[in-house]
């Protein structure tokens, strides 16, 4: 496998406001005001430019699930 294909399948670790907000599945406002509250994680600056780490993004929504679960019995 080439250098150029593992580039084009390699997954981004991180997205930048418009996109982590879309990943989280809310607006750029809401996911502004969940970075407030701290329910999603706070971004990484890298030059200026504020990242989020996505796998960060995905923990911090599996964590609330899990709490969600823990207080309601699951249907599954």
């Amino acid at each position: 496998m080439s250098a150029q294909t593992q580039i084009k399948n390699m997954e981004p670790i991180a997205a930048q406001r418009q996109l982590a907000a879309h990943l989280v599945g809310v607006s750029p406002a809401k996911f502004d005001q969940l970075v407030d509250k701290r329910l999603v994680p706070q971004p990484a600056v890298l030059d200026g430019i504020k990242l989020w780490i996505i796998k960060e993004l995905e923990e911090s929504l599996l964590a609330l699930k899990s709490e969600d679960r823990e207080e309601e019995e699951s249907p599954w």
